[in-house]
């Protein structure tokens, strides 16, 4: 029987025919787009470590549209609120961190590898980043279009290797 060009016959010694996948070829953009998601987790672990740091808001804009007044005054006027939301944004940038932590693991060792499951794993980033830009935009933040970059990036780099990881039968 003829086999398919794709697979590779080999005889063992029982002289039975064990067929075996040829590795296909991978471009550039295939094997390394792991390092777009692998560079998203380092911007977020310093945006995580800012956040865990000073506890303030990163867009000044943003905070002010949201409590109404520069954060120093809304901190002067209203120290247990501003202390609670202190409190919140060392949370997320807790988060953040964890959430990177992940990213950098999960796309320096799996994803790279084109393990099947990193990307179904990996879609959180662009739902989370999606989120973000929303609520920046929302808050008519300054920060929401360096946010929609980062959602881009993301995309690219899942829908880049997308052969790798789904080759044609």
């Amino acid at each position: 029987s003829e086999l398919n060009p794709i697979y590779q016959g080999i005889r063992t010694r029982s002289g039975k025919v064990s067929v075996m996948a040829i590795p296909r070829d991978e471009g550039a953009y295939e094997k390394h787009a792991w390092t777009l998601l692998f560079g998203l987790g380092i911007v977020g672990l310093i945006f995580g470590v800012r956040y865990m740091i000073l506890g303030e808001p990163v867009d000044v804009r943003a905070g002010e549209n949201l409590t109404g007044m520069p954060w120093g005054e809304f901190v002067t006027r209203n120290p247990g609120v501003a202390g609670y939301m202190s409190a919140l944004y060392r949370d997320i940038g807790i988060s953040i961190f964890a959430f990177s932590t992940l990213l950098l693991t999960i796309s320096r060792i799996s994803y790279r590898r084109g393990e099947r499951w990193a990307w179904y794993v990996m879609w959180v980033g662009p739902f989370f980043l999606l989120g973000i830009t929303v609520i920046e935009m929302s808050l008519a933040g300054r920060f929401w279009l360096l946010y929609a970059f980062f959602l881009i990036l993301s995309l690219l780099g899942l829908l880049l290797p997308y052969r790798k990881f789904f080759p044609r039968k």
